[in-house]
Formats: C-alpha cells, sequence, structure tokens
C-alpha cells in the first residue's frame, strides 16, 4: 500500500467522511485517494486558513473530529492564526499537512514544521515511514480528543 492510500485508509477507519482543504504537491495524493477511493467529501477551501476555520466550524456543529488538509511550506503558514483559534478553543481536529522530502533540507519550500506548529500551541505527529501510518493517525486522533486542541500529521513526500 503506498502512504497516501495508507493515510486515507486510516482517516477513514477513524469514522471520517469530510475534510476541508487546499489542495498542493505535498497533499495532492491524499486528497484525490480520500474523495475518489473512499467517497469523502472533500471540501475545498479558497485559502488554507479557511480550511482549518471550516474544519473547526464543523467540528462544533457536528460534535465530531474536524480534519483538514493542506500542502507543505507555505501551505502549512497561512494556517497559523486559524491553528491558534483551534487551540484557544479548545477543539479536537486534525490538519493533515505535507512535507518536504526527510532527505531534501534544500527543497524550495522547505522548513521546520515542528518548530512552527509548536509555537502555534497546536499538537505536532509526525508520521515516521509507511509502515506506522495507521498507528501514527490513530495516536493523532487520541491526541485530538485527549488534548482538545488541533493535532498537525505530518506527512513527508517520500512517505505520501
Amino acid at each position: 500500500m503506498l502512504g497516501h492510500d495508507a493515510v486515507a485508509q486510516a482517516l477513514v477507519d477513524h469514522g471520517v467522511d469530510t475534510v476541508f482543504g487546499v489542495l498542493g504537491d505535498g497533499n495532492l495524493f491524499i486528497g484525490e485517494n480520500l474523495q475518489r477511493q473512499h467517497g469523502v467529501n472533500l471540501v475545498g477551501a479558497t485559502h488554507e486558513a479557511n480550511a482549518v476555520c471550516m474544519a473547526e466550524g464543523w467540528a462544533k456543529a457536528t460534535g465530531r473530529l474536524g480534519v483538514a488538509t493542506v500542502t507543505h511550506g507555505p501551505g502549512l503558514t497561512n494556517t497559523i492564526t486559524a491553528l491558534v483559534e483551534g487551540v484557544k478553543n479548545e477543539t479536537p481536529m486534525l490538519l493533515v499537512a505535507g512535507d518536504t522530502p526527510i532527505e531534501n533540507e534544500q527543497h524550495l519550500q522547505n522548513l521546520d514544521q515542528h518548530a512552527l506548529v509548536v509555537a502555534t500551541g497546536a499538537g505536532f505527529q509526525p508520521v515516521r515511514n509507511v509502515e506506522t501510518i495507521a498507528e501514527d493517525i490513530s495516536t493523532a486522533v487520541r491526541r485530538a480528543h485527549a488534548e482538545r486542541r488541533p493535532v498537525v500529521v505530518n506527512v513527508p513526500l517520500n512517505i505520501e
């Protein structure tokens, strides 16, 4: 199973049927798989912050885990204010964020996504490798509920 297949399957296994997002090269295959293979309602947003705010509003309205997805680098930096809002509102949600390949520190969109996310007060859950995707996403879901805050699931391109 490819990484993006495993990410989509793990989300669906946790009852995810609606995801808000802006697709880019770091999360395109995840979004496509969620929608085409699993019938997940993928709601497009005009800006990454909007996607996170939509996921938060949906979580508040339904009482379920809100889920958003964005690409790496600037896609993630655009979510900062919305993530802080989610932290302050104690909203359990996931933000599935692509990341640059682990071994390519010179990638144009590379930045320390862990430090960025932690500075917002949100949780950070790295996907370690393809074999641990289901476990990593399960951990992120548990953390989002237990810690009552957004948790960013970080998926490097070479794993997706």
